[in-house]
C-alpha cells in the first residue's frame, strides 16, 4: 500500500502548536498583569487608608483642642494625670471602621501634648495606624492687633496701623515703632478685609480671600522691597482663631451702687481689689472717674462716658460689661502707659447686637476683647484718632483720621481667656515613641487604668 505524505495536515498542526503557544505567552502576561494590577489596587487602598488615618489623627487633635479651650471634658476619662478618649465604629467607607485615640498630657497646664492616632484592622488581621504628636502652646486673644470674627473696615483717608513694645516704653514714631501690627478676620468673604486707604505697616490675614486694598493703601513691613506697596509675604488667606467665651468672675463682697460725686475716687491692693458689680454706669461731661489702685467692674446693661475716666499710676482696671459701650468727651486717661491696664471684655453672646464706640478724644490705651460686639473706633475733623493695644471684635470699623498702634506685649496677656495653638507637629514611626493604645484599652476596659501608658 502505498503511503501519501500530507504537507496540508503538517501545515495545520504547526499552526495550532504556534496559537498554543501564543496563547500561552498572552495567558501569562494577563496573569503578570493581573498580579501587577491586583498589587498597585493594594498598594493605591493603603495608600488611601493611610491618608484618611492621618485625616482622622488630626480629626482626633481638633477634638483634644475644642476640649482644652473649652475646658469641656465630656466623654472623656481621666487616668494617671492625663485624659484619654477612644472614638470606635467611625466610618470610612465600603462598610470600613476605624478608631480615633486621643490622649493628652498636661490638660490643665499651659504646655499640653497630644498624642492621636487613626487605626484601622484590615480583614486579615493587620493594623494600620497613623499616630501624632502635637505640642501646644498658650496664645493669648491679643495674639494680633486687630482680629475679627466678621468685617473689618477702613473708611478715611488717613487710617495707619503698626505696632510697638510698651515694655520699652510709649509708642515712639521712630524710636519703637515695629512691622507687626497686624488686621486680621476669620470670615471667608471676598471683602472680609477692607482697607480702603489705610496703612497697615504689618501683616493681613483672611480666612480665605484677598483683602481689598483701595488706591492709596499699602500692607509693607521693614523687609519690603522699595516701591512695593502691597507685599504678597505679608498676606495669608489661612487665619483661624478660636473666640472663647468670657468667664465673668463671681464677686463675694462686690459693691453694688455707684458713689456720688462729681469726682469718685476707687481701687484696692491686687489681693483686694475693689469690686463693683452694676446695672450701667452714666459718667456726664463734668464728672470723672479716678482708678487709684486695682478695681474690677461688672456691668450688667450700659456704660456711657462723656467725662473721663482716670487710670493713675500703678492702677488697674477690668471692666465686663453686657451691654453697649459709647466712650466719648475726655474719654480714658491711662496714666500708666500699659494697654494691659485697662482692658474691656464685652460678654454678650450674641453676634452683633452690642457696639462699642470709642471716640473719646486722646490717646487711649487698652484691650478690648469683645468677640461679639460691633467696635466701632472714630477720629475726625481735626481730632486723629489714637488706639494703642488690640481690639477683637465681631466687626471692627476705622472712621476718619486714626492711628492703631499694637502693644506686642499683650500677645502673652496672661489672663483667664487664652486658647492654645500649635508648637510643634510630627508624626510618630517607631514604637518606641508611639503610645500602644491597643494595649492600653484592653487595659482599660478590664478596668485596669493605671499607669498603662
Amino acid at each position: 500500500m502505498k503511503y501519501e505524505y500530507n504537507n496540508k495536515t503538517e501545515k495545520k498542526g504547526s499552526i495550532l502548536i504556534v496559537a498554543i503557544f501564543f496563547t500561552a505567552i498572552i495567558g501569562v502576561l494577563i496573569i503578570s498583569y493581573l498580579k501587577v494590577a491586583s498589587g498597585e489596587l493594594k498598594r493605591s487602598d493603603k495608600t488611601f487608608l493611610y491618608n484618611t488615618l492621618l485625616n482622622l489623627s488630626e480629626a482626633g487633635a481638633e477634638e483634644v483642642t475644642w476640649a482644652l479651650n473649652n475646658d469641656d471634658w465630656t466623654g472623656w476619662q481621666e487616668i494617671d494625670s492625663a485624659m484619654v478618649k477612644r472614638l470606635s465604629n467611625v466610618d470610612i467607607g465600603n462598610g470600613n471602621k476605624a478608631i480615633i485615640y486621643t490622649y493628652v498630657e498636661n490638660y490643665d497646664g499651659t504646655s499640653p501634648v497630644i498624642y492621636t492616632e487613626g487605626n484601622f484592622k484590615d480583614n486579615d488581621g493587620t493594623v494600620l495606624r497613623k499616630q501624632l504628636r502635637l505640642d501646644l502652646t498658650t496664645r493669648g486673644v491679643f495674639a494680633n492687633g486687630l482680629t475679627s470674627k466678621d468685617a473689618l473696615r477702613f473708611v478715611g483717608g488717613n487710617v495707619k496701623i503698626d505696632s510697638y513694645n510698651s515694655s520699652n516704653g510709649d509708642y515712639d514714631s521712630v524710636l519703637n515703632r515695629n512691622d507687626k501690627g497686624t488686621a486680621a478676620s476669620i470670615s471667608v468673604a471676598n471683602d472680609a478685609v477692607d482697607l480702603g486707604n489705610a496703612e497697615v505697616y504689618g501683616y493681613v490675614a483672611t480666612g480665605g480671600a484677598d483683602p481689598v486694598v483701595g488706591p492709596n493703601g499699602k500692607i509693607y513691613g521693614s523687609d519690603t522691597p522699595n516701591g512695593v506697596d502691597i507685599d504678597s509675604g505679608r498676606i495669608t488667606k489661612d487665619f483661624y482663631m478660636n473666640f472663647p467665651d468670657i468667664s465673668i468672675p463671681a464677686l463675694a463682697n462686690a459693691i453694688t451702687t455707684y458713689p456720688s460725686g462729681n469726682t469718685v475716687t476707687i481701687g484696692g491692693s491686687e489681693d483686694l481689689p475693689d469690686e463693683y458689680k452694676l446695672s450701667s454706669i452714666d459718667i456726664n461731661s463734668n464728672q470723672k472717674l479716678i482708678i487709684d489702685g486695682v478695681a474690677i467692674l461688672i456691668i450688667d446693661n450700659d456704660i456711657d462716658v462723656k467725662g473721663e475716666i482716670e487710670i493713675k499710676d500703678g492702677g488697674q482696671l477690668t471692666i465686663y460689661v453686657d451691654g453697649d459701650v459709647t466712650i466719648g468727651g475726655n474719654g480714658f486717661a491711662n496714666k500708666t502707659n500699659k494697654p494691659e491696664k485697662l482692658v474691656i471684655y464685652g460678654t454678650s453672646t450674641t453676634n452683633g447686637d452690642k457696639t462699642i464706640k470709642l471716640h473719646g478724644k486722646g490717646s487711649l490705651q487698652a484691650a478690648v476683647y469683645a468677640p461679639y460686639s460691633k467696635i466701632d473706633l472714630k477720629g475726625g475733623g481735626g481730632d486723629i484718632g489714637k488706639f494703642s493695644g488690640a481690639v477683637v471684635g465681631y466687626k471692627i470699623f476705622f472712621n476718619g483720621n486714626y492711628e492703631f498702634h499694637y502693644d506686642e506685649q499683650l500677645a502673652s496677656f496672661d489672663g483667664d481667656n487664652e486658647t492654645f495653638k500649635l508648637k510643634s507637629w510630627r508624626e510618630l514611626y517607631s514604637s518606641t515613641t508611639r503610645i500602644d493604645f491597643d494595649a492600653a484599652y484592653k487595659k482599660i476596659d478590664a478596668g485596669l487604668v493605671s499607669g498603662i501608658f
